[in-house]
């Protein structure tokens, strides 16, 4: 109990940094297909049950402990996985050495691994027992985590910490089956960058309008931002996005008509599929004038745009003659603790 108490202490804490640095992190597997789920729930995926009461309890339990011995001395190994990114740039391994600092009558032992977020769920599910004690997450893992019996409920001022510092969107990407399990520490979603001095404010509002402007670079090829195309013609991923009953739409003259202008946006000189890099490449040789990404690029386009930087919302795109808005996926990342009756198993409990 006492290993997850400071298991728990540490993700609030390395929360709380996460959510002050967001900008600074990179996408992980963004391009996955799996991704493509990001903000929706398969039927398969909502049969699953959800945390019992049992974990609930003992997750409340284990708070109690972490808030009463917080002081009393303490002798592990934490295990923590994280992106490569993470280590690369020292980012873990200062916040656990923080985290050491913090509680000097803790000795406290990290033992580091990589698995990057959207790769969560294949990682853990094979090992649970053997995975990390703290590991980060993208939110569509959240179900087959669960399901694995590696997530646990969060109670007490955990849960409340998360419902009072984040969006209902987010607090929402993190919850399952009426239990939030995990602590997001970032918005997973995507936007559009544009140079201001080639775009005016009136030009990011349409998408064909950018193309006689500019040159235009948008990952066609990544499955988790060309449905954006699909839906401004109507086309639809579980309803709102949170029916799993509702199924997947894209069939009919609607989905035909995205899938002709698509042929013929690959043609358009001024469109350049942003794959391996090409859209921010384009941004610092002025090939390209406007990219379509999340938080993670926000460095990498200042320091290629500098004071023409500008940052928006999707733009509409004419499909057929209609004028349609495109949408992407909101989701979270996430930090969390492999479910706690595995934790309890540990003999030095």
């Amino acid at each position: 109990m006492k290993k997850k108490a400071v298991s728990l202490l540490m993700v609030a804490a390395m929360m709380t940094t996460m959510a002050a640095g967001c900008g600074n992190k990179a996408a992980n597997n963004a391009g996955s297909d799996a991704a493509a789920d990001n903000s929706t729930t398969s039927d398969a995926a909502a049969d699953n049950s959800t945390t019992s009461d049992a974990a609930a309890e003992e997750t409340a339990g284990t708070e109690a402990a972490a808030a009463d011995s917080e002081d009393e001395p303490w002798s592990g190994t934490i295990t923590v996985w994280s992106p490569q990114e993470d280590q690369d740039t020292g980012w873990l391994a200062k916040e656990c050495d923080a985290f050491n600092a913090a509680h000097p009558n803790w000795d406290i032992t990290f033992n580091y691994g990589v698995c990057a977020e959207g790769d969560a769920k294949a990682t853990v599910t094979q090992d649970v027992e053997n995975s990390a004690d703290v590991y980060m997450l993208a939110n569509d893992n959240i179900p087959d985590l669960v399901s694995a019996n590696a997530l646990a409920e969060l109670g007490g001022s955990y849960l409340d910490y998360v419902t009072t510092t984040n969006s209902d969107s987010i607090t929402a990407s993190v919850t399952y089956n009426d239990a939030v399990v995990a602590f997001p520490f970032t918005s997973n979603t995507w936007f559009m960058y544009y140079d201001k001095s080639v775009f005016s404010d009136d030009d990011i509002k349409s998408f064909d309008t950018m193309l006689e402007k500019g040159k235009v670079s948008f990952p066609l090829s990544n499955s988790w931002y060309i449905q954006a195309f699909y839906v401004a013609n109507g086309c639809t991923l579980f309803g709102d996005g949170t029916d799993a009953a509702a199924g997947v739409d894209f069939s009919g003259d609607k989905a035909a008509a995205v899938t002709e202008y698509l042929v013929d946006l690959c043609k358009n000189p001024n469109f350049i599929n942003d794959a391996d890099g090409a859209g921010i490449a384009g941004l610092r040789d002025g090939s390209v004038n406007a990219i379509f990404s999340g938080t993670w690029d926000a460095e990498s386009v200042k320091e290629a745009l500098g004071d023409n930087m500008g940052v928006a919302a999707l733009p509409t795109v004419n499909i057929g003659g209609t004028e349609g808005q495109m949408k992407s996926f909101i989701g979270s990342k996430q930090s969390a603790l492999i479910q706690i009756q595995r934790i309890c198993r540990f003999p030095w409990l």
